[in-house]
């Protein structure tokens, strides 16, 4: 069935292919131009892949709809389908692997519009990223290592942060007017569930004392979970009203118009607050993760920059710029912001972690490894430190250090195929054919499509001679539709060793197909084409003699 599948994919991109002239592929680049004839070869396949990802996506089988992602990714082409993308991300979001969404969401926006199918859900999707983003657990891997980031503490609340706005009343003084009544009654509607029946009751408290700007905000919120956009907006819109020196209610509506899709609105709201009350620092914290939802990056950074003046010694502030900045790869500027929140009392092992990380990414591995040190210290069961200290030593030359460090993190998750990879292929270094063979194995048995472990153990076997076992390996990578000229050419020279020329000619034809300039495949096929050359006159000779 797989194999009829990646034939169906592979024949419609032929033919796409066939229409285009050959001076429309494009210069090779970071991605392949879907209108290159490499590229349009792809969109065959890509085209299958999206058809076929919607029933998995429907059913929810997560690990296939992420296969099927994959090999579309695999690609490399520089425009993805959007019902591929949006599938990925709901995939990535639904195994809690939030950050991992970020890249296929803006793959969706770059290939969907406002108002197409899925809009509105990428859009939420993106909004939880940004939230695991502003929590600071997204951290970028580097140096080719995994490396994941700790959940970081939650934020702290309105009210631990923004100083006072001028002019605040007391927040008790409307509650208590009602606390007996149809509020309170409001209230234990919407916690059961039942918000219809809440936004009647807030109705009612709305009747009974119409400058009740609690009435308002909780009905805005019941007709939110109701699906009632417009009326959540104007209830919103006259809570504030009524209360404008209430940042929270400020955050509430905010946060309600960008999940609506309505991130210009919601900027609009801030602007107008922070014009009257410029000191409040959760307000800006929260303009801020609007501000970079929206791709105005220097002024999120403008927001947070003026909040950390405000509050010089929250630690918080410093931590969530110093998460932004590592984000997007200013890491100089972020190592100066965990150093900042570090001297202000930030402590703990993932505050050295991830600054750590960020030295690992400047190439500066002293000071990386005195932080990974630190955060080990803390924390002797963060496996991520580990990880990333044996990356160093790996870059180091260190390789006994290395594969003890990666040793650790197996101790410490015996499940994690990706510890056995990142020792197995330090093993393979030291050129320890039998510990790297073993590694990889385990990564086999634990994932048993990863294309690494699958690759370095062909090689392995290869090497030794062992051609029955590579030949497995490289048609286990074949079979599972990755697209991989490399493993046709390997096998292809299997092939070839045995003199079966004809399947040796079949591998090296389909390796050309997906990489043209590949070399190894160029070198087979000319080989081929001379050991057949050689026989047919080694033949004719031979029937002259006779």
């Amino acid at each position: 069935m797989r194999h009829r599948r990646w034939v169906r994919w592979f024949a419609a991109g032929i033919a796409a292919c066939l229409a285009v002239p050959a001076g429309a592929q494009d210069p090779a680049g970071d991605c392949i131009s879907n209108t290159s004839q490499q590229g349009v070869l792809y969109q065959g396949l890509v085209d299958g892949i999206a058809r076929d990802i919607e029933a998995p996506r429907k059913a929810g089988d997560h690990d296939k709809v992420l296969k099927l992602a994959a090999q579309a990714q695999d690609t490399r082409l520089c425009k993805i389908p959007a019902a591929i993308a949006i599938a990925q991300a709901e995939a990535l979001v639904a195994i809690e692997q939030v950050c991992d969404a970020a890249q296929p969401l803006e793959q969706f926006f770059a290939a969907a519009a406002p108002g197409d199918k899925d809009y509105a859900q990428a859009e939420r999707l993106y909004d939880e990223v940004r939230e695991a983003r502003d929590a600071g657990q997204c951290i970028k891997p580097v140096g080719g290592v995994a490396l994941a980031a700790p959940k970081a503490e939650a934020a702290p609340s309105h009210d631990d942060v923004a100083p006072a706005a001028e002019g605040a009343p007391d927040d008790g003084s409307q509650r208590d007017l009602y606390r007996g009544g149809e509020l309170n009654e409001g209230r234990m509607a919407f916690d059961s569930g039942n918000y219809a029946r809440a936004a009647e009751l807030f109705g009612i408290v709305i009747q009974q004392a119409p400058e009740s700007f609690e009435g308002y905000a909780r009905r805005a919120q019941a007709n939110a979970r109701l699906g009632r956009t417009d009326a959540a907006v104007a209830d919103y819109a006259k809570a504030v009203e009524l209360a404008p020196t209430r940042g929270y209610l400020v955050i509430d509506f905010a946060r309600f118009l960008t999940a609506a899709n309505r991130p210009q609105d919601a900027l609009a709201l801030y602007d107008g607050y922070l014009q009257r009350f410029p000191t409040d620092v959760q307000v800006l914290q929260e303009r801020a993760g609007v501000r970079l939802k929206s791709g105005l990056l220097d002024l999120a950074l403008q927001d947070y920059g003026k909040a950390i003046e405000l509050a010089p010694g929250n630690t918080r502030l410093r931590l969530l710029r110093a998460f932004l900045y590592h984000d997007n790869g200013r890491f100089k500027d972020a190592v100066a912001d965990y150093t900042a929140a570090i001297r202000a009392g930030a402590s703990g092992a993932d505050v050295h972690y991830r600054r750590g990380l960020a030295y690992y990414a400047l190439n500066r591995s002293e000071e990386a490894i005195a932080d990974l040190d630190a955060a080990i210290a803390a924390n002797p069961s963060l496996a991520a430190a580990y990880t990333a200290r044996g990356a160093l030593h790996q870059l180091r030359g260190d390789g006994a250090a290395a594969i003890a460090d990666f040793s650790r993190v197996i101790d410490l998750k015996p499940e994690s195929a990706d510890a056995y990879l990142d020792r197995g292929k330090q093993y393979q270094r030291q050129l320890d054919a039998a510990a790297a063979i073993n590694d990889f194995s385990s990564v086999l048995r634990l994932d048993p499509g990863n294309l690494e472990a699958l690759k370095g153990r062909a090689m392995l076997y290869q090497q030794q001679g062992n051609y029955a076992n590579a030949l497995d390996d490289l048609t286990q990578i074949i079979n599972r539709d990755y697209i991989d000229g490399d493993a046709y050419a390997r096998r292809g020279w299997l092939y070839y060793a045995w003199k079966d020329y004809k399947r040796a000619m079949d591998d090296f034809d389909k390796a050309l197909v997906i990489d043209p300039s590949g070399t190894q495949a160029q070198l087979g096929r000319q080989a081929v084409i001379e050991a057949i050359a050689a026989a047919e006159k080694a033949a004719a000779e031979a029937a002259k003699r006779r």
